[in-house]
């Protein structure tokens, strides 16, 4: 190869290079300018030419955004949903908790109530004992018995 043949390539290649970087140069240049102006209708608009530039007002346009950022956003918002999903999980549970507790306090009463009314009813009132046998209650034990259900009566059923 001659000399004057890579002396023009390097030309073509510096000519190539100055012309790539100011158009890189000119569209970053230009992508920064919009412009904001209200026409007769009092519709806004946005674009790059206005119709009158004396009345439009420019708009500082940010281009692109931080992946990390983005990222980040993201990560959040995944674990605020995460951490909501979680929750609602734990309000269910509890709720369903507190349903079963209010059913059993409610069939408690029932049984208390029923016990009540056969301890003020009935004369004499007879159980089981450890061993399987029968034996009634004394006056102390069953006055004694009806003082509790009507506490838990008073304290817990509606």
């Amino acid at each position: 190869m001659e000399l004057g043949t890579t002396m023009k390539m390097n030309r073509f290649a510096l000519l190539g290079a100055v012309l790539t970087a100011l158009v890189l140069a000119s569209s970053i240049q230009a992508a920064g300018k919009y412009y904001k102006w209200v026409d007769a209708a009092g519709v806004v608009h946005y674009g790059e030419n206005p119709p009158d530039p004396s009345k439009a007002q420019l708009v500082n346009v940010k281009v692109g955004s931080s992946r990390d950022e983005a990222v980040k956003a993201l990560e959040e918002n995944r674990a605020k949903a995460e951490a909501q999903g979680q929750q609602a999980a734990a309000d269910a549970e509890q709720n369903k908790v507190s349903e079963e507790n209010a059913k059993i306090v409610e069939e408690n009463c029932k049984i208390y109530k029923q016990n009540l009314s056969a301890l003020k009813n009935s004369a004499r009132i007879r159980e089981k004992d450890e061993k399987g046998e029968y034996r009634y209650l004394t006056d102390e034990e069953k006055a004694e018995r009806e003082k509790a259900a009507e506490s838990y009566i008073k304290d817990n059923c509606k």
